[in-house]
C-alpha cells in the first residue's frame, strides 16, 4: 500500500486513472485519485506489526517460496522465512515442536495475516509460557468492541419503572438510616 500511495503524485485531476496490467497473468488494477483516500483509510485501520514468540509444530514447508505453516494451540499460522533462515533448518523440526520468533503482520480485523520468521529454536518452559498468537486491535476497534459489550449492560434500564412503588416515605427514610 505504501508503494501504491507514491503514485498519487501522478494525478492532476480526478478524471485521470492509472492502470497496472501484466499481459493478463494477473487481474488488471485501475486506480483513480479518490482510491488513495480509501488506501489511506485502510492503511490506518491495519494494526502495526508486532514482535512475537510462538510454539507449534511444523505442518507444511513450501521450499520454493520459503512458506511455512505452523500448528499452534490457537490454530494454524502462516509464516515466511527470513533471508537468513534456510528451509533445511526448519525441515529438521518437521512434526516436532519448535519455538519461532518473528514479526506478526495483521489484517484490518486484527487477525494475524502472516508471520515473518526471523529465528527458530527448540522450545523451553519459558517459551511455552510467553508463547501466544496475539490478536491486535486498533484503538477504534477496541472502542467498538467495548461499546458492543456495554450496550447489553444498561443498569439504568433496570431501575426505570421500579420506584416509586407502594412504599411510603417513612419506610424509605428508615432504609437510608
Amino acid at each position: 500500500m505504501k508503494k501504491l500511495k507514491t503514485f498519487e503524485k501522478l494525478f492532476v485531476s480526478s478524471e485521470e486513472s492509472l492502470i497496472f496490467s501484466n499481459q493478463g497473468s494477473i487481474p488488471e488494477l485501475e486506480l483513480h485519485k479518490i482510491d488513495f483516500k480509501k488506501i489511506q483509510t485502510l492503511e490506518e485501520s491495519i494494526p502495526e506489526p508486532q514482535e512475537i514468540i510462538l510454539n507449534g509444530i511444523v505442518e507444511e514447508l513450501k521450499y520454493s517460496k520459503l512458506k511455512v505453516t505452523i500448528n499452534t494451540k490457537e490454530g494454524p499460522v502462516s509464516g515466511i522465512l527470513s533471508d537468513n533462515l534456510n528451509p533445511s533448518e526448519v525441515s529438521q523440526y518437521w512434526g516436532k515442536e519448535l519455538t519461532i520468533a518473528g514479526t506478526a503482520h495483521y489484517q484490518p480485523s486484527g487477525k494475524m495475516s502472516f508471520l515473518y520468521i526471523e529465528r527458530i529454536f527448540e522450545p523451553d518452559e519459558a517459551d511455552k509460557y510467553f508463547s501466544k498468537s496475539p490478536k491486535r486491535e486498533t484503538v477504534e476497534q477496541q472502542i467498538q468492541r467495548q461499546q458492543k459489550q456495554l450496550r447489553h449492560s444498561n443498569h439504568l434500564n433496570e431501575l426505570i419503572g421500579q420506584w416509586p412503588g407502594n412504599e411510603d416515605i417513612d419506610e424509605i427514610l428508615n432504609f437510608l438510616d
